[in-house]
């Protein structure tokens, strides 16, 4: 990239294979982001191509929007609109917590949901939903200082990994943060768009309870359905869980697609009108005072808490 275009601020973040910048245009007032990826990196150039591709695509107001790209022997450089929160990661950091209450994750998800419901009615699968990727933008100084996230807008970045999906065809590359990764992925199989509905329900539960609720060793089991769970705490409302329960379905045919989810209990009714959950009907299924849940035979979660969309065909 040419010196004289863009004038690099500051780092925004770092990750294994980029560097996000803060940048001004040269001659302008314009301040937008820049992603510094090594080409040497390991990073497969047809990758690159691809997201620039999907990047000329598409058009949401949730989505960080391509400005230019440049590239030289070393680096390739995609711009694209700045955001002035950080990402959802940093904001956690930041403010040193672990999770957000169902309020905050109750607004991010709508957003969200909405993103990925765009991306996929234009056969587009992101392959690496994470937290760090969902960026904050703040209209007001005074939400950027005080950091208000039901104030933020939600934008995803990173298309990095994304891929488009011909109508009845698989994705085969294994591709992800192996905490966010689908169990398909991981055991390198065939897939489609579900597998950005199992990294929603990451997203989701790891807001909620301040961590992964599984091990991520587990998605490579081999054996039969009983020995594979996920734990929430019983602190979460029953429409959260039952939220979690429609994207965390080790069957990617079980999982909800992202209409199904948009019309559930957890992003349609008031927080204050959530139910609480009550122990003593499910306390055979709690371990360590977390509610243990099968991932592969849960027909019990479904009973219990509902999916809040039973009427809707998937």
């Amino acid at each position: 990239m040419s010196s004289n275009e863009y004038i690099k601020i500051q780092i925004i973040s770092i990750n294994h294979f980029s560097i996000d910048y803060q940048v001004l245009k040269v001659g302008t007032q314009e301040i937008y982001a820049l992603k510094e990826i090594n080409i040497n990196n390991n990073f497969k150039s047809f990758r690159i191509e691809e997201a620039i591709n999907i990047l000329k695509d598409i058009n949401h107001p949730n989505i960080s929007r391509l400005i230019d790209f440049k590239i030289n022997l070393n680096y390739f450089y995609i711009i694209t609109e700045y955001y002035n929160g950080g990402n959802l990661d940093q904001h956690l950091k930041a403010n040193q917590i672990d999770l957000l209450n169902e309020e905050e994750v109750q607004y991010i998800m709508k957003q969200v949901i909405n993103i990925v419901k765009y991306l996929h009615d234009k056969k587009i699968v992101h392959r690496n939903l994470i937290i760090d990727n969902l960026l904050l933008n703040y209209e007001s100084e005074k939400d950027l200082i005080e950091k208000n996230l039901l104030k933020a807008k939600i934008k995803l970045g990173d298309f990095g990994m994304s891929s488009h999906l011909s109508k009845g065809n698989f994705l085969y590359e294994r591709v992800g943060h192996v905490k966010y990764v689908a169990p398909e992925v991981f055991r390198s199989q065939k897939y489609d768009e579900k597998i950005d509905i199992w990294s929603l329900g990451v997203i989701c539960s790891k807001l909620l309870i301040g961590d992964f609720p599984y091990n991520s060793e587990i998605l490579n089991n081999q054996g039969s359905g009983d020995s594979v769970f996920y734990y929430l705490p019983e602190t979460l409302s029953k429409e959260a869980i039952s939220f979690i329960n429609c994207m965390l379905q080790y069957n990617p045919n079980l999982r909800k697609s992202v209409d199904n989810l948009a019309k559930h209990e957890f992003l349609t009714k008031n927080v204050k009108d959530f139910n609480k959950v009550k122990i003593c009907d499910i306390k055979e299924h709690i371990e360590d005072t977390k509610i243990k849940i099968n991932i592969i035979d849960n027909q019990w979660v479904s009973e219990y808490f509902g999916n809040g969309i039973d009427e809707l065909i998937n």
